[in-house]
């Protein structure tokens, strides 16, 4: 580039730290970092990752759950099947597979909306610390009511 030539370029200068990381927290205007404005991001960060752990341990709990469930269901089709060699037990055989086979099914049905409840009871105690986050106003819990101007 031939020297004297003014080049803007639309890249912001940020601060790094010493690993040569972008500083996250907020710089005052001294050019010192306050840590007081980072907080709340890595609190609301923390709450969020309490989330996505939840998230990731109620499916492991769900999976569980549904492959015990699942298992013991196989367990029964395989003393049927060897139980009914004969003929004339298939029949009855099959009627009782069948219903067990829906009965392990509504227990899968069962266990998911149980922990579906679990995990909406522990996202909901997740929603109630990020809302104590904010330190709350005391007049947002009274309704608003609007005034109305009347034309001459």
């Amino acid at each position: 580039m031939p020297s004297g030539v003014d080049v803007k370029t639309n890249q912001d200068v940020r601060p790094r730290d010493a690993a040569g990381q972008p500083n996250l927290a907020k710089l005052r205007d001294d050019g010192k970092a306050d840590a007081a404005a980072a907080e709340p991001m890595f609190a609301i960060a923390s709450v969020l990752a309490g989330a996505y752990w939840q998230c990731g341990v109620s499916g492991l709990r769900l999976g569980l759950a549904t492959t015990r469930i699942l298992a013991q269901g196989q367990l029964k089709l395989l003393e049927y099947a060897r139980s009914s060699a004969l003929p004339e037990f298939r029949d009855q055989a099959l009627r009782v597979v069948v219903d067990d086979a829906r009965l392990c099914l509504r227990d899968v049905a069962d266990a998911a909306f149980e922990e579906l409840g679990r995990l909406r009871s522990e996202l909901t105690a997740l929603q109630d610390s990020a809302r104590e986050l904010v330190p709350g106003r005391e007049d947002t819990e009274t309704a608003y009511q609007r005034r109305w101007k009347v034309k001459p």
